[in-house]
């Protein structure tokens, strides 16, 4: 939560030109993806993107939002493309591309335009299969090496909705989960808490230790019940600016209750 006690509104963007719109809608944060990457759930954007979207900002201010890169070097692949049908391939990369995500963390760092001051940092998850178990898992060493990258920046990172395949799983341990993305280094994770909505996931959403943003199902409707069962995480939903209108409009009511509130 912010100082005052209101939740902040995280809002995903696809280029540059929607920076302005979505903060003028009560977001404090953007998650900044490549323009006409939407469909595919958002890659990495390039550095004259990032260069863009700050000069469209005030982005001196110390009230200038937060912003954190998508690394991501493509969407996902044809289901059987990386190995046996019908298993979750998303988010599994081969070598070479996890270099081209190493070597984009470097080029955003060395750029010296995001901000440790600002908060600014990197949204990201590698996945990987267990020959053992035969499921997908957090690929723990990979993570790590690029969370340590942004490090050595002060840049923090999140994992990204690759948690989701995860806590899919009918089997899925919350909690193990969560102590492999503390493991990794990640500050926060962007879940729906698993199978489903975040609004159907909220108990499981509660107390995993690192920083929520709630994504999935997140809407004008259901935010002030999720924000009231989640204190202190924040809300994501995608740009979509007549949905945005709406979550800021929920943002404003909720500011009024939870001040009359205390």
């Amino acid at each position: 939560m912010v100082p005052g006690g209101c939740p902040r509104l995280e809002v995903p963007i696809f280029g540059p030109g929607d920076g302005l719109t979505a903060v003028s809608l009560g977001a404090s944060r953007l998650e900044l993806n490549q323009a006409g990457s939407y469909a595919v759930g958002g890659t990495t954007p390039t550095l004259p993107e990032l260069t863009a979207l700050l000069s469209s900002l005030d982005s001196e201010s110390i009230y200038r939002p937060t912003i954190r890169i998508m690394i991501r070097p493509r969407g996902p692949p044809p289901p059987s493309s990386l190995g046996a049908p019908n298993t979750p391939q998303d988010f599994i990369y081969t070598p070479t591309e996890f270099s081209t995500m190493a070597s984009s963390i470097t080029e955003f760092t060395a750029s010296g335009l995001p901000s440790p001051h600002h908060g600014d940092g990197f949204v990201f998850g590698v996945l990987c299969h267990n020959p053992t178990t035969g499921k997908v898992e957090l690929d723990v060493e990979r993570n790590k090496k690029l969370v340590e990258l942004a490090g050595q920046a002060g840049l923090k990172c999140v994992l990204h909705r690759a948690v989701d395949e995860l806590l899919s799983d009918d089997e899925g341990d919350v909690g193990g989960v969560m102590e492999g993305v503390r493991g990794c280094g990640f500050e926060g994770v962007l879940t729906s808490g698993g199978k489903g909505d975040a609004v159907g996931n909220l108990e499981g959403l509660r107390g995993v230790g690192v920083e929520v943003i709630v994504g999935g199902g997140v809407r004008r409707g259901n935010l002030r019940g999720l924000v009231e069962g989640l204190r202190g995480g924040e809300g994501g939903g995608r740009f979509d600016e007549e949905e945005a209108r709406g979550l800021a409009e929920g943002l404003r009511e909720l500011r009024v209750v939870l001040l009359c509130e205390g």
